[in-house]
C-alpha cells in the first residue's frame, strides 16, 4: 500500500509491468519465507513446550 521496496513491492511490480518471470520468482520467495519462518516457530515451539511431550505420555495421549 504505497510501498517502494519490499517482496510485496516486486509482487505487485511485476504484476503492474507485466512480467511473470517476476510474479514467479515472488511466489516462491514468498513460500520459501513461509516454510522458513514455520520452521523457526515449530524450533522455538518445541523447545519452549518440551514438557507437553513428556506429560501427553504420561497420561497415555
Amino acid at each position: 500500500m504505497g510501498a517502494s521496496q519490499g517482496l510485496g513491492f516486486l509482487l505487485v511490480f511485476g504484476q503492474n509491468m507485466s512480467r511473470p518471470a517476476v510474479i514467479i520468482a515472488s511466489i516462491i520467495l514468498f513460500a520459501i519465507l513461509g516454510k522458513l519462518t514455520d520452521s523457526v516457530l515449530k524450533k522455538c515451539q518445541d523447545k519452549a513446550l518440551h514438557w507437553q511431550d513428556s506429560m501427553e505420555k504420561a497420561h497415555g495421549k
